[in-house]
C-alpha cells in the first residue's frame, strides 16, 4: 500500500534502502493514515510530509506545518508504544536473543509497568495497553480509508 503512494515509502533511508521491518512498516502506514486523517493531503504530498515529520530536510518546509507534523508523528509513536514494548520484550526478554534484564526493565518502565516482579495485574495491564493500541491503529486506518473513499467519490 505504501509503495502505491510513493515508490520508496515502504523503505528506510539507508543506502541501499531496505524494506522496513513489520513493526516499523505498520507504524509508517498508521502515520500515513493519521496524516490523511488530520491534513487530508493530496496523495503526491504524503511522501514529503512523512520525510518532513521524520526530521529529513525538506525544501520550503513551513515551521507551523512542521510543528503539527511532529505532534501527529509523536502521537502515533505513543499509540505504538505498547507494540514496541512487545518487540523490546522479544529482543531483551530472552524470547529471541540473550536476556538483558536491564533493557527489558527499562522498556517496561517506559510503558508505566514495573521493571521486575510482575504480578497478574501487570500482565492484564499490558494486555489492556496492547488492545488499546491495536484499536487506535485500526481507527486511524479506518478513518483514513473512509476519507480517501469520500474524496474519490467527490472527484
Amino acid at each position: 500500500m505504501l509503495a502505491s503512494i510513493a515508490t520508496n515509502l515502504h523503505q528506510n533511508d539507508k543506502s541501499p534502502p531496505r524494506t522496513l521491518g513489520s513493526r516499523n512498516l505498520l507504524q509508517r502506514l498508521t502515520f500515513v493514515a493519521a496524516l490523511i486523517e488530520n491534513f487530508q493531503p493530496d496523495i503526491e504530498e504524503i511522501h514529503t510530509l512523512v520525510k518532513q515529520a521524520e526530521g529529513k530536510n525538506v525544501e520550503g518546509s513551513d515551521g507551523d506545518v512542521q510543528a503539527e507534523l511532529t505532534k501527529v508523528y509523536e502521537r502515533v509513536r505513543g499509540d505504538f508504544a505498547p507494540l514496541a514494548f512487545l518487540y523490546d520484550l522479544r529482543v531483551h526478554g530472552g524470547l529471541a536473543h540473550r536476556p538483558n534484564r536491564a533493557e527489558a526493565g527499562n522498556a517496561a518502565q517506559n510503558l508505566g509497568l514495573p521493571r521486575e516482579n510482575w504480578h497478574r495485574s501487570d500482565y492484564l495491564r499490558l494486555l489492556n495497553l496492547v488492545t488499546q493500541s491495536i484499536r487506535i491503529v485500526a481507527a486511524h486506518l479506518y478513518t483514513a480509508a473512509n476519507i480517501r473513499i469520500r474524496a474519490e467519490q467527490e472527484a
